[in-house]
């Protein structure tokens, strides 16, 4: 943004002053007008002549002085020339607009705010003062204030298509999702082969909760573009949300590079929840290279998932135990391990890991119970109670209470 030296000013008498410009005295009009002259071919000797001057010149010379050096540049010397001009004359329109574009070139929004509310003040602000007022307030994260300017620069430019833009970006700031909405709908209509509309539409639908519609707008999307990776796994895994698993492992299928490994993973997983247990032990049948520790967990867990699921026992029990080495603190393996060690009367193995997945709030209760059972098979009542009573006080669901009165009888209470 440059400050444009207009090559010549109303002619200032002494007579008639504007009180938002100050007079060139008579004895200084001749000066002015061949300093004028020189403003656009020959600045540099508009500004050896404006040295030349006394301290005591017209403002509109220090003016005049203010826009070559800015012109060149040099915002130093600029600036100090229109201090200079304000010092002399306080109200001096062009020079707060002059200074507030000046201010505006080095990002310090404080003091562009400060002249850009004297034009304000001056009852001469445009659409293009309130246009800087809104980016300066939003600079300073003064959201609130920069959409209440920007309804003023609406009133002075009610034809700029580009206000709707900025009224988007201040309410995504703010998160004001149902005001986002239908500003984005309404430019994505005007521009559908714009990506950032199509993904602020999705996103925000999303935020609203609205998964459905928010679904049904990446499916389109995807027919306009071809996606890529981080894409793909988005829609994937909303595909996967609404429970339209077989579509989304095919795009899960479709990943590569960095997120292959995860893509991969994930499709294993929409494979177990539709039932097709070979496939998941299909998809990963070869261990995979330089996964992370947390991959390698949810590797094993889906391969032991699956061969539990088509009671292969000893396959699971092997793929958990693998699990186990990358993460020993997963309470779904515990549990399921617990459960294959109850099934087949290994009682203190099925304890032991009963007793490690129950710090999970999730298995907790069912952990107790279980447990419990064991004592009574076990004979040992008071035990069973104890573990029973456990899960009463975290669960006090009526198949919890009736299983812990059916012990209670058994203990003789």
């Amino acid at each position: 943004m440059k400050i444009i030296c207009v090559l010549f000013l109303l002619m200032l008498t002494l007579a008639g002053q504007d009180t938002l410009e100050p007079v060139v005295p008579a004895k200084e009009i001749t000066s002015y007008r061949e300093i004028v002259k020189l403003v656009n071919d020959k600045p540099s000797e508009a500004l050896k002549k404006l040295s030349l001057l006394p301290a005591t010149r017209s403002a509109v010379f220090d003016y005049l002085e203010g826009a070559i050096q800015h012109q060149e540049n040099k915002e130093i010397e600029a600036e100090k020339a229109f201090l200079k001009a304000l010092k002399k004359f306080p109200n001096f329109y062009r020079v707060h607009v002059s200074l507030s574009i000046l201010y505006l070139n080095k990002n310090d929004s404080k003091k562009a705010l400060e002249h850009l509310y004297a034009v304000v003040k001056s009852g001469r602000a445009d659409g293009k003062i309130w246009k800087n007022i809104v980016y300066c307030h939003i600079n300073n994260n003064n959201l609130h204030a920069a959409e209440e300017s920007l309804e003023n620069v609406r009133i002075f430019m009610p034809e700029d298509e580009s206000l709707d833009k900025i009224f988007l970006d201040i309410y995504l700031q703010q998160q004001n999702y149902e005001k986002v909405l239908p500003i984005a709908q309404d430019l994505l209509k005007k521009n559908p082969q714009e990506k950032r509309y199509w993904n602020i539409v999705i996103s925000t639908l999303q935020n609203l909760e609205k998964t459905k519609e928010a679904l049904q707008n990446y499916l389109l999307y995807e027919r306009l573009f071809k996606l890529e990776n981080r894409e793909l796994m988005q829609l994937a895994g909303m595909l996967f949300n609404d429970q339209l698993y077989a579509q989304a492992a095919e795009r899960f299928s479709k990943v590569t590079g960095a997120l292959q490994v995860d893509a991969l993973l994930n499709k294993a997983t929409c494979y177990s929840q539709i039932g097709s247990h070979a496939q998941v032990v299909r998809s990963l049948s070869k261990k995979i290279e330089n996964a992370s520790p947390k991959q390698n967990e949810k590797f094993y867990l889906l391969r032991g998932n699956a061969y539990l699921a088509q009671e292969n026992v000893g396959a699971a029990e092997q793929e958990y135990l693998e699990a186990l080495k990358y993460n020993s603190s997963n309470t779904q393996i515990q549990f399921n391990l617990a459960q294959i060690y109850g099934d087949a009367k290994k009682y203190e193995k099925a304890l032991d890991r009963y007793q490690k997945a129950s710090t999970s709030q999730f298995y907790a209760s069912a952990c107790y119970m279980h447990k419990a059972r064991i004592y009574v098979l076990q004979k040992e009542f008071k035990m069973a109670l104890a573990e029973a009573a456990k899960a009463r006080e975290i669960d006090e669901s009526s198949s919890v209470e009736s299983f812990y009165q059916q012990v209670a009888r058994l203990v003789g209470i």
